[in-house]
């Protein structure tokens, strides 16, 4: 379907809906290039979540984390959730990594991403955990994440 059509009399109309004509209005100058640089940052920086700082200034002050047990409200906050992944990780792991499956933008403000956590827990026997799921993160009209939500985590058998 066409976002546009021509009338006879020179009229277009627009059948999207009001809020995203809105939104496409308002919407900063550098919107586009703060999301190419958000897109760039996640995968970069996912991969390394367990040996590194991420780069934060892709998310705003007020971002929102939410998992299907907890939501955390703020910068802060934020990044002591990454800070603890990386000190339970090291501390509870001999290895441990993310891979990035997939990275897309189903609509223009959000952006999803599935990956898969692989970790050989420091235990005496041999053992292996995988775990599977999907990052959605949604973007302000100034193409900065404002919250980012993960879901659809399963924990798969090991090979």
């Amino acid at each position: 379907m066409d976002v546009a059509q021509p009338l006879l009399l020179g009229v277009t109309v627009d059948d999207r809906p009001q809020r995203t004509r809105n939104q496409d209005r308002e919407k900063d100058p550098d919107y586009f290039a703060n999301v190419g640089d958000a897109i760039r940052s996640l995968r970069e920086d996912i991969p390394m979540l367990f040996q590194r700082e991420l780069n934060y200034s892709i998310y705003r002050e007020d971002i929102v984390f939410r998992d299907p047990r907890n939501t955390v409200k703020g910068m802060k906050n934020y990044q002591l959730i990454f800070w603890s992944l990386r000190f339970h990780g090291k501390l509870f792991f001999n290895k441990l990594y993310v891979d990035v499956k997939r990275i897309w933008q189903p609509e223009d403000s959000v952006i999803k991403m599935r990956w898969t956590v692989h970790g050989i827990p420091r235990v005496p026997w041999e053992a292996e955990g995988t775990f599977d799921g999907i990052s959605t993160y949604r973007l302000d009209s100034h193409g900065r994440i404002y919250e980012h939500c993960v879901d659809n985590v399963l924990l798969r058998d090991p090979p």
